[in-house]
């Protein structure tokens, strides 16, 4: 960008300054030069009005209320900090990326297909089939949303989208009986993708003391290495003796962050 014009004002009523008509073609070459440069630097498209306008609204629309200099100042302190240091197109990207990251999904089983599951001493696979009318994927992040999903119906697994994801689960299961006097149901999450469990990141022991039917909640935030993106999660069951049946089986897994971000 051109260097800005000053105007020679001299000292008052010395006779040496610019003259007046020499001053305003000073500014108005000044205003040219920011004209110029901020169509260079891909930065405001608009003409000096409409920037006007838009300093104007930023208190309106609840935004920006500092001063140009205050503005001015922001702006460098973003280098001098570790802050953003890219171009407007380098932000406009950023804004995307945040946009896309958080968002939400529930499945609920239909309870049609497999109905019940029976929970005996031997690890069983969690079965989510994502057919129940509360199922909701609706709000997943903008990442994936109408074109995949975080829980896969058909594998029964969790799928994180990035390496570096981190999320917060809650699981939903409702005990309809129990027989052989169990006293416990094992929660384990696996991310080993086998036919049972072999790495198992997140534990919980399920009390089953009531008398059913009753509905338990499990809930634990979990981040996501390469073995969770290769091969997903899944939840295994199992009970410490005797048998625990459920019904109204449900996950809700919401995204918090992205490690890929920046």
């Amino acid at each position: 960008m051109a260097l800005i014009t000053p105007i020679d004002l001299s000292t008052p009523n010395d006779g040496l300054g610019d003259p007046l008509r020499d001053g305003g073609d000073i500014i108005n070459s000044n205003f040219t030069k920011l004209n110029t440069a901020k169509l260079e630097t891909g930065g405001y498209g608009g003409d000096a009005l409409n920037l006007a306008d838009l300093i104007a609204v930023r208190t309106e629309q609840g935004g920006y209320t500092g001063t140009g200099q205050d503005l001015l100042d922001l702006i460098n302190l973003r280098t001098e900090k570790g802050g953003y240091t890219g171009t407007s197109k380098d932000l406009a990207d950023l804004i995307t990326a945040l946009e896309n990251v958080a968002g939400w999904g529930f499945y609920a089983d239909g309870e049609t297909i497999t109905p019940t599951q029976t929970i005996t001493t031997t690890a069983q696979l969690l079965s989510i089939d994502g057919a129940g009318a509360t199922s909701n994927s609706a709000y997943l992040p903008n990442e994936i949303r109408g074109v995949s999903e975080l829980w896969d119906v058909a594998t029964n697994k969790i799928v994180p989208i990035n390496l570096g994801d981190d999320y917060t689960l809650r699981v939903d299961l409702e005990i309809t009986s129990k027989t052989g006097s169990p006293t416990e149901i094992d929660f384990g999450l696996d991310i080993g993708g086998l036919a049972t469990p072999s790495v198992v990141i997140v534990q919980r022991i399920i009390g089953t003391g009531k008398t059913p039917p009753y509905t338990v909640s499990v809930g634990f935030p979990i981040f996501c290495l390469t073995t969770f993106v290769t091969n997903g999660g899944q939840i295994f069951l199992a009970t410490d003796t005797g048998t625990v049946t459920i019904a109204r089986r449900q996950i809700s897994i919401h995204r918090l962050g992205n490690g890929s971000l920046i």
